[in-house]
């Protein structure tokens, strides 16, 4: 169970890799290293619990990427469109997902459960401009004191998520 007002954000990984010019051509150890930290560096617009990355795959393929922190990274057989339609549909708080896809049917059975969809281009954006390749971005100022920190991303989750 998640704390209150936390969110878990389920990421279809192959997805948003193969959405990014750049990463196409990266063999598929390289993209997800790209991908995992990209999410790792990603300030997000809410407090995110935890954000679970999901490939598709066997598990013997796992020791190419590591879980760290709030990151878990799952590789599901047969696939990761199906591991993710199960995680929405067995979620126990379901209004507190982030999906991050463009697959038509995960993006149904989020919506159809109370999820948030967000596509693959929205998390690239998230996190490309918050860090090119590991360097801070461009204009970023020291950071906020943590209470108008909490005061921006609570406004920005109004605005983004629909919540009023």
């Amino acid at each position: 169970m998640s704390p209150a007002g936390s969110w878990t954000v389920l990421v279809d990984g192959y997805n948003v890799i193969k959405r990014h010019g750049p990463w196409r051509r990266l063999t598929p150890q390289d993209g997800r290293t790209r991908l995992l930290a990209l999410v790792s560096g990603i300030g997000w617009p809410v407090p995110v619990l935890r954000a679970v990355i999901v490939f598709d795959g066997r598990v013997a393929d796992a020791t190419a990427v590591h879980s760290t922190g709030a990151m878990e990274v799952r590789f599901a057989s047969p696939s990761a469109d199906a591991d993710l339609q199960h995680a929405i549909r067995t979620s126990t708080h379901p209004g507190r997902l982030i999906v991050v896809t463009d697959d038509g049917d995960i993006l149904r059975a989020a919506k159809s459960h109370g999820a948030r969809c967000r596509s693959s281009q929205w998390l690239l954006t998230l996190g490309l401009s918050a860090s090119r390749h590991g360097e801070p971005a461009e204009g970023r100022r020291a950071a906020l004191p943590a209470a108008e920190a909490r005061r921006i991303t609570e406004e920005l989750a109004k605005r983004w998520l629909g919540k009023e």
